[in-house]
């Protein structure tokens, strides 16, 4: 789950995933299938996850901001260092 969280994928409830039948057939093969079809595709043991390409777009610009913003912090500090020494 970690891996596929730092992917981009984020845990949904299982009413939140699509209602298309050819979602679900890749379930038949769990072994938790029966709990599935059991409680309506609500509830299952597994955990839901659902990818959100706008929010993996987000959090990729966020990092590069992130890193500009700590270089020119660092910049700053070295012309300031520099500054003092003169």
């Amino acid at each position: 789950m970690k891996i596929n969280y730092e992917l981009g994928y984020k845990p949904v409830h299982f009413s939140e995933l699509t209602d298309d039948p050819e979602f679900w057939k890749g379930c038949q093969t769990c072994k938790n299938y029966d709990v599935l079809t059991r409680t309506e595709r609500q509830m299952c043991l597994c955990t839901g996850m659902l990818y959100d390409p706008a929010q993996k777009e987000k959090n990729q610009e966020k990092k590069i901001n992130e890193k500009v913003f700590d270089r020119l912090k660092k910049n700053k500090s070295n012309l300031i260092l520099q500054k003092k020494i003169k």
